[in-house]
Formats: structure tokens, sequence, C-alpha cells
């Protein structure tokens, strides 16, 4: 227990929220009305929240270099509490839970309901022992957990896809560059079939109405949001290259260098969007062939995004992982912004997973042993 702060009272609550994966349409979902396919990951952020006494809120992270952070509300505004304050560069660090708590407050003032002294801890095992990221989402994740944690806390109860609009009006107000499909894997959980709301329309909203309430329930262009089932027999393995990757800095990298060439984009999106298609199809139809193909064409899509702008997408270690998979018949890309972080393989022939595996490792790609989170309801 943090001495600076008073004691706790007993309410408590855990909320865990899956890390998300990207099957295909990365890069390509930044676009109006181009498709992706996701996956929730059964590996969590785990987020524990506990009354406390007192005016002040406490957040804490078990990560090692996150400093305790004291909130406290005046004048109905969120103030920062510890004494002596924070650095700007400590505070950075709390950037998505900061505004999500903000987003929280609001909305449960919307909804008429006192905001109560917390006690937030986090815990991400979207990471290895030594701190390092495996590309899962963590940004993500922590905003929707944030969110989960303080509604249930105040026993408002929502549904994924409200949750997912207050993590996206959280990360718009903070201005992070992306699609928030991972916004909807953390929300939804298991497979989803998304495409991301058009970005200006939804800004233009949210500077007409300062009502989270309406921005709720309006409809939002261009957003679709669809659970898929997918065949049982569907191997799916993942590969991380133990070179974490910064997919701000690769998103923002493309789009200024689209805004001065934009045909090859547009080029990479007709070919990214048929292939997102098919690999739909086939997941839904349970058809190999069309997942192999599918996987396959997104990922030359992305060979051609990458040589067309500069883009350091696949690395060696993911043509590696990508070499190994093909060669024992599975198809495979990169994850993600890509620049390092996690491959995947996609196949149906269970004799070859092993053999799969076991090259990766000698290759310094490490297996991550994850499946598919349940469903959200």
């Amino acid at each position: 227990m943090n001495p600076n702060f008073p004691a706790q009272s007993q309410k408590s609550l855990t909320i865990k929220v899956p890390g998300k994966l990207y099957i295909a349409g990365e890069y390509a979902v930044l676009a109006p009305n181009q498709p992706a396919i996701l996956l929730a990951l059964d590996q969590y952020l785990e987020l524990k929240i506990t009354k406390r006494t007192g005016e002040h809120s406490l957040v804490e992270n078990h990560q090692a270099d996150y400093p305790t952070l004291g909130l406290a509300v005046k004048e109905e505004a969120l103030t920062q509490a510890n004494q002596p304050p924070l650095t700007s560069k400590e505070l950075s660090k709390w950037r998505y839970v900061i505004q999500a708590i903000k987003v929280a407050k609001s909305f449960l003032q919307e909804c008429g309901i006192d905001f109560q002294a917390f006690h937030l801890q986090i815990q991400s095992h979207l990471m290895n022992k030594a701190g390092l990221k495996y590309g899962l989402g963590s940004s993500g994740a922590v905003t929707v957990g944030t969110l989960k944690a303080l509604l249930a806390f105040h026993d408002l109860k929502i549904t994924p896809e409200k949750l997912y609009r207050l993590a996206v009006i959280s990360q718009l107000q903070l201005g992070t560059a992306g699609s928030f499909g991972d916004l909807a894997a953390n929300s939804f959980g298991g497979w989803i079939y998304y495409q991301a709301p058009e970005r200006n329309a939804l800004q233009a909203m949210m500077t007409e109405s300062s009502s989270i309430t309406n921005l709720l329930n309006c409809e939002w262009p261009s957003l679709v949001i669809e659970r898929l089932e997918v065949p049982t027999e569907l191997q799916l393995l993942i590969g991380w290259t133990q070179q974490p990757a910064s997919t701000d800095n690769l998103v923002n990298q493309l789009l200024d260098q689209v805004k001065v060439r934009p045909q090859p984009y547009q080029a990479f999106l007709d070919q990214a969007q048929s292939a997102v298609l098919q690999l739909k199809e086939g997941l839904i139809e349970n058809h190999p062939q069309s997942i192999d193909q599918a996987i396959n064409a997104y990922r030359d899509s992305l060979e051609y995004l990458s040589g067309a702008y500069d883009l350091s997408i696949e690395t060696n270690s993911l043509t590696k992982l990508i070499t190994i998979a093909n060669n024992h018949h599975y198809a495979a890309k990169s994850s993600g912004a890509g620049g390092g972080d996690c491959g995947i393989a996609l196949g149906f022939d269970l004799q070859y997973k092993a053999a799969i595996v076991s090259q990766w490792q000698t290759q310094q790609i490490i297996p991550l042993d994850l499946g598919p989170a349940p469903q959200i309801s």
C-alpha cells in the first residue's frame, strides 16, 4: 500500500481484457470502407479496482518503470494528487489511463452517477518476464480495461460496442493514429470482421456534440463489427521475433508519404480488400484453399506497400518465420504494423505444427502458446 494515500475499503472487482492480433487488413483498414480481420487472444491485461476512502484515487502498474499515480477531483476536473507532482515524462506513461478515466467520469456524470474514489491496479500479461511487449495491443487493452473497470465499479454495465465506442472517443481525444481495430478485439473477444468508422466524420460529430451518450447511440459512418465463427480445425501459430515495433511510428510514416504520393496506396487498397474478403469467405465456408490464398495475397500486398513507400514491414526475422511456415504448407505473414513483433501462420494439417515451432526456435523466434479469447457478451 502506498503510504502517501489513505487506506482502501472493501469493494473490489477484477477485469480481464484480451490482447489482439491482426490476421489481415493492416494498413488498409486506416482508409475508409476497408475491412480487416482480427482475433482477440487468451493473453490478458488484468485490472483490479477497489473502493477507497477519502477523496484521492490511486493507480498503480506492476511494471517497475511506472510511478504511482494519484488523482483527485477538484471543481469537476480530474487533477494530479501526487506530492511532489509527477514530471511530464512520468505522466506521459499514464496518458491512455488518464484519458480513459476522464471519459468514464464524464459518461458517469451524464448517467447521473457520482464518481467514487478508487484504487486501480494494472498488471499486463501482454509481455514477457523482462517487460518486452509481444505487440498484442497494450495501449488499446489498457484503454478498454480502464473504462470497463471504472464502469463496472460504478455498477454500470454496457455492451461491447458501447465499450468500444467509449474507447475510440478516448483515443481520438488523445490524437492517436490507427484504425481502432485493436479496441474492437479488446471489447468483443473472439474473431471479428472489422471496418473502421470514418475518422473525419466522427471527429466532426464529437466537435458538434459534447454528449458522450449521444455519441454512443448515434450511427457511426462506415463502422462495421461482425463476430466470425471460424473452422475448429484451423490451426493458428504465432511467432514472436523478440523485436519490438512501434505501430504509431510506422503508420505515421506511411500517412505522411500517402499525402504526397497517394497512387501506390490506392493500388494497395484494391489488392488488400480483395484478400480480406476472400479470407472472410474462406473462414465462414471452411475453405482451406481460400484461406491459404488470401493470407499469401495479403503478404504480397504488404510487400508491395513496403517497397512503394520504403517501409520496414517484413523484417529478416519475419521473412524467416514465413518461409519456415510456407515450407510446411502453412500460409504466413507479418501481423499488425510489422517492423518486428509477431508473425502468424495458418493451416489445417496438425502434423506440421511441431516442425514449424521447432524451426522457428532455431531462428530465435519464440512461439507463443496462445489461442482465441472467448467472445464477450
